[in-house]
C-alpha cells in the first residue's frame, strides 16, 4: 500500500480488456512483432527478433510490448486514460490499512503513453492491481479489497468489526471480461503462451 511500482506485463490484461471494451480489438488482426518505432523510440518485444507478423490474440499470449503498444495507439491516448482511471489506478483504493500511495505516470508524448500499456511509466500499488484485474474475475463488477472480514471480541462472542465485498466500478462489460478470461487461460493452455510452465 504505501510502495507503488511498475506493474509490467501484468498490464496487459487491463490494456486488451479496455482495447476490447472500446471496440478496438481484433484478435485475428496481425502486426509485425519484434521491435515498433514511434516518433524515433524503439519499443521492443522481450524477444528482439519477434515472431514475425503474428495475431493480436497471439500478441497477448506470447506477451508482446509491441502488440499492446499498437493497441494503445487504436484506442488513443485520451480514451485508454480513461480505462486507467475506470479501473481505479492513480488514486487510492482507500484500503482503510494506513499510508496508501496514489501512483504515479509518464503520460506527456506518444511513446510515454504507449509504454503505459505494458506497464512502464506507470506505478500502481498491488491493492490497485488486485481491484483492478477483479473487473475482469467478476464479469465487469470491481470490487474494493480488503484484508480483515471481521473481528471478534473474544471475551462476548460479539463482531465489532466487519467487512463484506463491495463493488466501487464496473470499468468492462461482462462480455469483456470474459474474453479476456479466455485470452489468460491460452497463456497457459496454448502452445506459443508465455506460462505454460503452469500447465497441470
Amino acid at each position: 500500500l504505501e510502495d507503488a511500482y511498475e506493474p509490467g506485463s501484468i498490464m496487459k490484461i487491463l490494456t486488451t480488456a479496455a482495447a476490447i471494451n472500446s471496440g478496438n480489438y481484433n484478435g485475428n488482426a496481425t502486426f509485425k512483432s519484434g521491435s515498433y518505432s514511434i516518433d524515433g523510440n524503439a519499443i521492443n518485444d522481450w524477444n528482439p527478433a519477434g515472431w514475425g507478423e503474428i495475431s493480436y490474440h497471439d500478441g497477448f499470449i506470447r506477451s508482446s510490448n509491441v502488440g499492446m503498444a499498437k493497441l494503445e495507439q487504436a484506442m488513443g491516448s485520451k480514451t485508454w486514460m480513461n480505462y486507467i482511471k475506470r479501473f481505479g489506478l492513480l488514486k487510492s483504493t482507500n484500503a482503510g490499512l494506513g499510508n496508501e500511495v496514489s501512483g504515479s505516470i509518464e503520460y506527456k508524448y506518444p511513446i510515454e503513453q504507449a509504454n503505459t500499456a505494458f506497464g512502464q511509466g506507470i506505478n500502481v500499488t498491488v491493492f490497485q492491481m488486485l481491484q483492478a484485474i477483479s473487473a475482469v474475475a467478476n464479469n465487469g463488477k470491481m470490487v474494493k479489497p480488503y484484508l480483515v472480514s471481521k473481528v471478534v471480541d473474544p471475551n462476548t462472542g460479539k463482531t465489532v468489526y466487519s467487512q463484506s465485498p463491495k463493488v466501487v466500478g464496473r470499468p468492462i462489460r461482462s462480455e469483456t471480461a470474459k474474453e479476456v478470461r479466455e485470452l489468460m487461460e491460452d497463456v497457459v493452455t496454448d502452445k506459443d503462451g508465455t506460462g505454460t510452465a503452469y500447465k497441470n
